[in-house]
């Protein structure tokens, strides 16, 4: 809401039935409205208790007003069996992104953005910290970068703007902007 308020509004229950260890918020399919993808499940559990295996990728598609759908792996493209513990963004030369997981004693699993429009690139400067990004309908969407602060699904300090979006004001670690 701003301002330091917030509203808590419940996830679906496909993404209550497993741990998540790795999550990406971006705009998957591309309608201007953050989206969920989530990795997980855990194995090193004890041996009374079994596996907490039930996810197999989770991507839940925003609305924009705090709520989400979840979609089934057929329809997203998005599937991951196993003890998935992060989920990370690369972004490529050609505008492109990848996303890594990584799974516990297992390969590095590597998914490409089927993306409609090639989107254009902004790379932050070391000393750049966020973005505010306006978007064509009017709203305001803000951006956060870390560098080494977080563990299992930092993003990354490249910006992809999309058709969705009108302008991007990035800040510095002094509050200067360009």
């Amino acid at each position: 809401l701003g301002d330091g308020q917030f509203v808590i509004h419940p996830l679906p229950r496909e993404a209550q039935m497993a741990p998540l260890f790795g999550l990406q918020l971006r705009d998957m399919d591309e309608d201007g409205h953050l989206d969920i993808l989530g990795v997980g499940n855990y194995y090193p559990t004890e041996v009374i208790s079994g596996w907490y295996d039930a996810h197999k990728g989770l991507f839940l598609r925003g609305n924009g007003k705090g709520t989400f759908e979840a979609i089934n792996e057929m329809a997203s493209g998005f599937r991951l069996e196993g003890d998935a513990r992060a989920l990370v963004k690369l972004s490529i030369e050609n505008g492109q992104e990848l996303l890594l997981a990584s799974l516990n004693n297992d390969s590095l699993r590597v998914f490409r953005k089927k993306s409609a429009t090639t989107s254009q690139r902004i790379v932050l400067h070391p000393n750049e910290i966020r973005g505010e990004i306006k978007l064509k309908d009017g709203r305001t969407r803000k951006y956060e970068c870390y560098r080494g602060q977080g563990y299992l699904s930092q993003p990354t300090c490249v910006l992809e703007i999309d058709s969705t979006v009108r302008s991007v004001t990035i800040f510095d670690l002094n509050g200067k902007s360009r």
